[in-house]
């Protein structure tokens, strides 16, 4: 299979592993064919795809959904190092000292980590989007492809296509990204690799999507020591800068609240918590992130907003006609 996989036509494609999830969509394609040979054409006798991903039990495991770092799980993560839940989000404020700190330090792909966390595309919808695809003047971005591994594909389902309009916040750091995209293309000159797409290298060739998951995780990782640095060291912030050889505000930033690790797909999730804290409704929240369906989005990819308990606690109190009783009666 990987020899198979290695090339096409003399060019070199990929040895990577498969991941499990395109495995079984390439089996469910292959499955729907075979059924075909079988049922309609009646070249077969039976399906050999069928009956190949069984069930291991009855007991259904259900969508894993996401838990908020509060205040209490963050401290407990701080004194042990464990992280309660497979998925996790950022509150608010965690996210925005994240993008703070990225764009403080100058990090590059600071632009795509805005993106996802404000509007939460996905990482090969991010890597596979066409400049001709975004319109930076009417904040318009159409996804319409994705790139999970090294080859472009249509996005991961029907409803994954879309157009999603962004803020002028937003619309202002792309605007200065393609700037810079441009100038790293004169500097590159003819050996500058003109790839059509919005995210690249600096010189122009398409991103690969594992690369933008490390770039994310040397963020956080790069945010802790300088933490570490300062309250167990007990270094300076002058040092500490010419050490990581960023801007002083940077190690400011990181200095004011610890940032709890998580996956870069959770900026996903923390988009969509953060849509439903600001009241979007959930049908426009689903159409931002490409589901099928509102229930998915509101089952697995929102968290309970604190905003939104702290006024459904206060709802419930003032719709519970009560005596008022003093303390001690």
């Amino acid at each position: 299979l990987l020899a198979a996989r290695a090339s096409r036509d003399g060019h070199r494609i990929s040895t990577r592993p498969l991941s499990d999830s395109r495995i079984r969509r390439m089996h469910a394609v292959l499955t729907a064919a075979l059924n075909d040979a079988v049922n309609v054409s009646h070249i077969r006798t039976f399906n050999p795809a069928a009956g190949i991903f069984k069930s291991t039990g009855s007991k259904k495991s259900g969508r894993i959904k996401p838990l908020l770092w509060t205040a209490e799980r963050v401290q407990r993560w701080e004194e042990t190092g464990k992280v309660p839940a497979k998925v996790m989000v950022w509150t608010e404020v965690q996210c925005g000292n994240f993008l703070d700190f990225a764009e403080a330090t100058g990090e590059r792909l600071y632009p795509l980590f805005h993106l996802d966390a404000y509007y939460g595309p996905r990482r090969g919808e991010l890597v596979g989007l066409e400049r001709s695809d975004l319109s930076v003047d009417r904040r318009r971005m159409h996804i319409r492809q994705a790139q999970a591994d090294d080859e472009l594909d249509d996005p991961k389902s029907e409803t994954s296509g879309r157009n999603v309009i962004f803020d002028e916040a937003t619309a202002r750091v792309l605007t200065a990204w393609l700037e810079r995209q441009r100038f790293e293309r004169r500097s590159w000159g003819p050996a500058y690799t003109d790839s059509g797409r919005v995210f690249t290298y600096e010189d122009g060739r398409p991103l690969r999507p594992g690369y933008v998951s490390t770039r994310f995780d040397l963020l956080v990782e790069r945010y802790a020591t300088i933490r570490r640095r300062f309250y167990q060291e007990e270094r300076t912030v002058e040092w500490i800068a010419r050490r990581h050889r960023v801007p002083e505000e940077a190690v400011r930033i990181a200095l004011t609240a610890p940032l709890p690790p998580i996956r870069f797909h959770d900026l996903r999730h923390g988009a969509a918590s953060m849509l439903r804290a600001a009241k979007v409704e959930i049908k426009v929240i689903s159409e931002i992130l490409g589901h099928a369906s509102t229930s998915f989005t509101d089952d697995v990819y929102t968290v309970e907003a604190e905003e939104l308990a702290e006024q459904a606690a206060r709802a419930v109190s003032a719709s519970v006609p009560r005596r008022q009783r003093q303390t001690g009666s």
